[in-house]
């Protein structure tokens, strides 16, 4: 009989928090973007075509982030259920 603790639970554990933890970083970064798009000051400033460039690359980023972290988190998750239904 395996005990609960193994490496695949641990790795399983482990992904799934840096999944999270990718996610969360995610959310400050597009929180302090619309934050930034939003304040009335800084609309005008977005129109310009560089900044809106540079609007659009940190959206990319930000979802490239958000798949990359609910993928991880899936992933461990995956794993640990996996861990704990081959157990006896």
């Amino acid at each position: 009989m395996d005990g609960i603790i193994t490496e695949q639970s641990i790795m399983g554990a482990v992904i799934m928090l840096l999944g999270i933890g990718l996610l969360n970083w995610c959310n400050r970064i597009e929180h302090k973007e619309y934050i930034a798009r939003t304040d009335p000051r800084e609309k005008w400033g977005f129109l310009d075509g560089q900044k809106k460039d540079e609007v659009k690359k940190r959206s990319i980023r930000g979802t490239l982030m958000a798949l990359a972290g609910a993928g991880f988190s899936l992933w461990g998750f995956i794993i640990l259920v996996i861990h704990f239904s081959t157990m006896k």
